[in-house]
This record gives C-alpha cells, structure tokens and sequence, in this order.
C-alpha cells in the first residue's frame, strides 16, 4: 500500500469515526421507533444529508480512489457537523490541502539555537513535527524531563506525557492537555500515514498507555492552538509554536510563557 493508498484509507476510517459521534436527532433526522443496531449516523443517512448517493459515499469511507471534489466535501463536512480543525484536516487527507512534503529532522542543530534556548529562563526547547524533543534548556528539564538522561527514542514530548508518572502528578490539568496533545498529534500521524515510524511509535505508546490508547481511539482532531499548562508548583505556561526557517518545515520551537 503506498502513501497515496494509505491516505485514503485513513479519509474513510476519519469519516466513519465523525458520524459515530452524531445521532439523527441532532441532525434533524427522525431516530425511528427501533432500537437501532449503528452507533451514530448510518451511511445513508450522511448520504441523505450531503445530498449525494449511498454508493459513492460508501466507497469514500471505503479508501476507494473515486473523483471528490472540494463542494461535495464541503456538503459533508455540514452533515457531520465538521469544525474548522476537523474540516482542514478532512481537507488535509483528500488532498485538496497538500503541505509541503515533510522531512523529519533529528540531527544535531546548530549551536546558535541552542545559545537562545540556554538565554531562556522559562522551559524552551526545540523539537520536530513528530514531536521528537531535539535540543532543550535547563527549565525544560526542571518541569518536563532530564531530556540528556533520556535514551534517545523516548525524547518526545508525546512519548514522555503519557509515560512519565512524575510529570503526570507535575501537571494540576493534565487530563485536560492529554486530550489536546493526542488530537494534534492524530492529525499529523493522520497526514503522514504509512510512515512505519508512526504505526510503530503509535502501537508502542497504546501498549504502554491505557489512556493514550482511549483517547487515541476517540478519533479528535485539533489544529495548534494556545495550550496553557499548570503546574503543582504553582506555576501557570502558555505554549506558543514558532516555526524556525531553516529550509525545512520541520523545526518548531515549543516556547513557554507564564500566564
């Protein structure tokens, strides 16, 4: 299965979890006097409310490689009450809004971005688009984790959110951030399925995760937003994501600032 092939499947698979979250009372439809054997919305009924037929909405929640067009998806996204962060991404995944093709830097930086993390007094560092921690400062290390004492796969944010119990009980909201890290981060595995680093890296943190397994499963999706972290110290960070141009678009820096 190729990349184009893995794309499509996880469009159809995005779809299927978006109507499971509907009922027809919300969407104006009748919920009949049956008990009824779907979890949400039927095919058809998304059909219906799309205004497209049975058959060509099955075989797009099917991975086929059918023609479908921006207005088509934009009458499903009104019918599964789509918004702008699970819009984009549908988007994303039928390929009527391409990045550009990613390169996932994990080589050593230059000593110039590390010399602006080291003048940062709050927790700053430097990281990839998967989340791979790639340089860091002292702060980081005090309210996150010893990044230079970690092995070198576990260096990621993602990894150490649902695998560290100490930055668990660090955290005063971190149900509240778990939910928004695993629905950014479904959004981009999304947009790089069939990467074997991300089939990989997802069945190891589901294994040693019951709960990134849960919301993994929930299917949201999040576009990068202001995300604030509180801390028992006390202590409150805003995260802000600032791309570093660099030739690549792979480079972020993952800056803290108290609220």
């Amino acid at each position: 299965m190729d990349s184009h092939e893995h794309r499509l499947k996880a469009l159809g698979n995005y779809l299927k979890s978006r109507r499971s979250h509907l009922t027809p009372s919300v969407t104006g439809l009748p919920d009949g006097q049956h008990k009824r054997r779907t979890v949400g919305l039927k095919r058809e009924e998304v059909a219906l409310l799309a205004g497209v037929s049975t058959t060509w909405y099955t075989w797009l929640e099917q991975g086929r490689d059918i023609n479908v067009s921006k207005q088509v998806l934009d009458s499903i996204a009104r019918a599964l009450q789509l918004n702008n962060d699970e819009y984009a991404h549908m988007l994303h995944l039928a390929q009527l809004s391409v990045p550009s093709p990613t390169s996932f830097t994990t080589n050593l930086l230059p000593a110039p971005l590390q010399k602006i993390l080291d003048d940062l007094s709050n927790p700053a560092m430097i990281v990839n688009s998967r989340s791979d921690v790639l340089a860091w400062n002292a702060a980081s290390c005090e309210y996150f984790a010893d990044f230079s004492k970690a092995p070198l796969n576990e260096r990621n944010m993602i990894w150490q959110f649902f695998t560290s119990n100490s930055l668990r009980n660090r955290i005063t909201n971190w149900e509240a951030c778990a939910i928004y890290a695993v629905a950014v981060f479904r959004a981009f595995c999304d947009r790089n399925a069939g990467d074997p680093w991300v089939s990989q890296f997802v069945h190891d943190l589901m294994r040693v995760s019951p709960y990134f397994k849960d919301q993994w499963n929930h299917y949201e999706i999040r576009g990068k937003a202001g995300l604030i972290i509180e801390f028992a110290d006390g202590s409150s960070f805003e995260v802000t994501s600032l791309q570093h141009n660099n030739g690549t678009d792979d480079i972020q820096f993952f800056i803290c600032t108290p609220v």
